[in-house]
Formats: structure tokens, C-alpha cells, sequence
């Protein structure tokens, strides 16, 4: 991975958005389904209007980062042989509707559902809820992340090979993209029709800390290589290696 200042702009941007995503997630707790143990909202989610907007700050950073996902794949998928440029045309592909499908969830969310709750036009909304665990918006959320994660198994295959750092990224998107992808068939395996949200807990933790590992090990490398190609350049004529030989 050679230095390229909009690899590690888009490497550091999507660091520092995932982990204020995670942060924020965090803090948000479950008002419903399986994970909520106090206080718990039911069917159909109308008394949801008094955590709004607090429940839905976590989406913005999360829209974002859907797309700055995208930038990121698309800057790390530049090998030159047939395997490898198909594999990174996957992963660009599946990070696009993955992205897609996540900003179009939250939009919802935003536009849709909060101002509903907000202003008492609450029928019909209890499908769109991002409260009921397996409304519409749980189910994209499966999907967005699902296919974040099958974009992060196709980038590994497409990242050119490297040094150290270079190599643990491509681990990192393999393995983690993997586990997230088998975390999935586990999950519809297990639960069947009570699927809820069980999946989209561990797709979002998944794919976040993916970027988060990943995200930081690339903005590392090509930093480092950065400043050495800035040295190398700014060395003036009277700046001999040493050792160097006067021909004067």
C-alpha cells in the first residue's frame, strides 16, 4: 500500500466517525426487544415520542459512515491482476448498496418516524419503528450490514499485498467480515422467526470495530510512508547519504 493522502484522509475520517458512532451507540440503551431489561416500550412504539430525538442521535454518524465506508473500499481496490480487480469491484459494489440500504434506513428514521412520533401521526408507524424488533428497519439493518460485511471479505482478497501493518488489515477485514457473515447464518439458523434484532447487535459491533482496527492500521501506514516520502524530498543538494562519496 503505497502513500496516498486521500487512502489515509478516508482512513482517519472513518476512524474517527466509527468510534463516535460506537460512543454513541453505547450510550443509547435498548427501549425494546430482546436486549431492553427496564423500562421497555411495546407494540405499536407510540410511547416512543419522549425519547426523541435522544434515540436517534446515534444514526447520524452511522449514515455517514455507511458512506465513508464506501470511499474507503473503493481507495484500497487498486491491484492490477483479473482476480484481484474483480474482487475489489465486488467489494466496491457491496459496500455501495450496503451503503445505500443504511443511509435509505436512517433517513426513514429521521424524516419519517421521529417527526411522526413527534407530532402524534402515529398510525402505520409501528412497522417503520426502529423500536420493533423485527419492523422494517431491523430488517435493513440486517441486510446494509450483512453486506458491509461480505464487502470487507472481497476487499481483503483485493488489497494489494504489503508489509507488516498492510497484511494485519487485510486479516482484519477477512477475519472480522467472516465472523460477521457467519454470525449472521448462526443467528437465522438459531432464531428462525424470532430473528429481532439479535443479528443487528452484533453487525453493527462487528462492522464498526472492522473499520475502527482496519481503518487505523491503514492511516498508520500510509502516514509513516507520507513523512518518508517528505523527507526524501525535501532533502536538498548538500544533504549527502552517508557514506557519500565527494566528487568535488
Amino acid at each position: 500500500m503505497s502513500h496516498d493522502p486521500w487512502v489515509f484522509l478516508a482512513a482517519v475520517s472513518v476512524v474517527i466517525v466509527a468510534v463516535a458512532s460506537l460512543a454513541v451507540g453505547l450510550v443509547t440503551p435498548p427501549r425494546s426487544g430482546p436486549n431492553c431489561r427496564t423500562g421497555c416500550i411495546d407494540y405499536p412504539y407510540t410511547d416512543a415520542a419522549r425519547y426523541v430525538p435522544r434515540d436517534f442521535w446515534w444514526q447520524y454518524p452511522a449514515a455517514l459512515l455507511a458512506l465513508l465506508s464506501v470511499v474507503l473500499v473503493t481507495s484500497l481496490t487498486r491491484r492490477r491482476s483479473a482476480g484481484a480487480q474483480l474482487a475489489g469491484r465486488m467489494a466496491t459494489v457491496l459496500a455501495s448498496i450496503a451503503a445505500g440500504v443504511l443511509v435509505t434506513d436512517y433517513a426513514i428514521q429521521l424524516m419519517v418516524v421521529q417527526p411522526s412520533l413527534l407530532k402524534g401521526q402515529t398510525e402505520g408507524v409501528g412497522l417503520w419503528s426502529q423500536y420493533n424488533p423485527h419492523g422494517v428497519f431491523i430488517a435493513l439493518e440486517n441486510v446494509g450490514y450483512l453486506l458491509m460485511a461480505l464487502s470487507f471479505v472481497a476487499l481483503g482478497a483485493a488489497m494489494a499485498p504489503g508489509g507488516r501493518p498492510d497484511r494485519a488489515a487485510r486479516i482484519v477485514f477477512t477475519t472480522g467480515g467472516t465472523l460477521t457473515v457467519l454470525a449472521f447464518v448462526a443467528a437465522t439458523v438459531g432464531y428462525r422467526a424470532n430473528l429481532d434484532d439479535h443479528f443487528e447487535v452484533v453487525g453493527i459491533t462487528g462492522d464498526w470495530l472492522v473499520l475502527i482496527v482496519a481503518g487505523t492500521l491503514i492511516a498508520i501506514v500510509t502516514g509513516r510512508r507520507g513523512r518518508g516520502g517528505e523527507r526524501r524530498e525535501g532533502r536538498t543538494p548538500l544533504q549527502r547519504p552517508s557514506g557519500a562519496a565527494d566528487t568535488t
